[in-house]
């Protein structure tokens, strides 16, 4: 806490299963907080074929903190096993989505425990933002939250084809006020 309230950075990538309540506790400061259990796609455009939790969000349309601006945008993150983030207005904070899923997603509130992909009564219905980018105006500290640990794992990567190692790049370049993030892909 110390550390953002003297201008410092965080990047943040969280798991379902991991409790984590001082860091909720830090985010819910900002206005962020963990939406209850697993997102589930609906629509089948938005996931990997067959596999409803493999996600295929889409990217913010009009994000100022310049985080997305040198994003591929043609090349899709892919996040598995993610739960939505919940923005609150919250004074001094500009909070801003990254990534979102479709109207047709929901939570399974069940989380790991579920016995079925279908949404049930109690599932909270969709969209959910999945990556969030948040600036203390008054401290300049700055946050990336991206609700699913998955993000840097190199299977995942290589099915974007490298575009959740450039969310990565992208988010640290904005909070160190880098303009451009370069990565450079293995070649076998």
């Amino acid at each position: 806490k110390t550390y953002l309230e003297n201008g410092g950075h965080l990047f943040v990538t969280t798991d379902l299963t991991v409790s984590t309540p001082n860091l909720d506790a830090l985010l819910a400061e900002f206005g962020l907080s963990r939406t209850e259990g697993l997102v589930v796609e609906g629509d089948s455009s938005h996931s990997m074929n067959g596999y409803p939790t493999y996600l295929l969000p889409d990217y913010a349309s009009a994000v100022e903190s310049g985080v997305l601006d040198n994003v591929d945008k043609n090349r899709g993150v892919l996040l598995q096993m993610a739960q939505g983030i919940a923005l609150t207005e919250t004074e001094d904070v500009i909070s801003e989505a990254l990534l979102t899923t479709s109207a047709e997603s929901y939570s399974k509130t069940a989380g790991y425990e579920m016995t079925t992909l279908t949404q049930e009564d109690g599932d909270p219905d969709g969209p959910f933002t999945l990556a969030v980018s948040i600036t203390d105006s008054t401290a300049e500290g700055k946050i990336v939250w991206v609700a699913s640990d998955y993000l840097l794992d190199d299977t995942y990567n290589s099915y974007s084809s490298g575009a959740n190692l450039d969310l990565v790049m992208n988010g640290l370049s904005w909070m160190i006020g880098k303009n451009d993030a370069v990565s450079i892909r293995a070649k076998s």
